[in-house]
């Protein structure tokens, strides 16, 4: 039997048990959408480094250089047609060695066409700039991360040597480059 001083006592327990309640499904929901926001951001910058799609020769084994495709202009107007489809640009990825004055690295090295589009990297630069990938001559600088930055004592401007085994004859292929630019993501 419920009793006026009965009620007294647990109508504010029940109002502490109701506002716990609630305080604990915001937090929730809140954690909920950070951690969706992080997913958001971690999937955007995949897709800024990789692409959604990469169209590569086929190679048997495990090879971590993909063979050279030959760029195909008709192709690439074919696939600029399609409505999902923003940008199309040639790349290729080699691994190599980095050589600066103090420090020895092995890292996957992407180098891009003249089609390269900048957008990404330049939300992310913190240092220098986006060098002219754009021009039809091979490029004298090189965009590198502020991790590898750190890792390798580099700072803008400094030059760095890499190296790569050339696929076809074994034999191992130099290039002097400058830092241009920095970013950070």
């Amino acid at each position: 039997m419920i009793t006026p001083d009965s009620s007294r006592f647990s109508g504010p327990i029940v109002r502490i048990s109701i506002l716990s309640l609630m305080l604990g499904l915001a937090v929730m929901i809140v954690s909920v959408l950070v951690l969706m926001g992080f997913k958001r951001e971690i999937q955007d910058k995949m897709v800024g480094f990789n692409g959604h799609l990469h169209i590569t020769r086929y190679v048997s084994g495990n090879s971590i250089d993909l063979p050279p495709m030959i760029r195909d202009s008709v192709n690439k107007v074919k696939l600029m047609t399609l409505p999902e489809v923003r940008h199309v640009q040639s790349f290729v990825s080699k691994a190599a060695v980095i050589n600066t004055d103090e420090e020895v690295k092995g890292a996957m090295v992407k180098g891009v066409g003249t089609d390269f589009d900048s957008l990404f990297f330049s939300k992310y630069l913190v240092a220098g700039h986006i060098p002219n990938f754009a021009q039809d001559k091979v490029a004298k600088e090189v965009l590198v991360s502020k991790e590898m930055a750190r890792r390798l004592k580099l700072r803008l401007g400094h030059k760095l040597r890499l190296y790569f085994v050339d696929a076809t004859g074994g034999r191992l292929r130099a290039r002097a480059l400058r830092i241009g630019g920095i970013y950070n993501t």
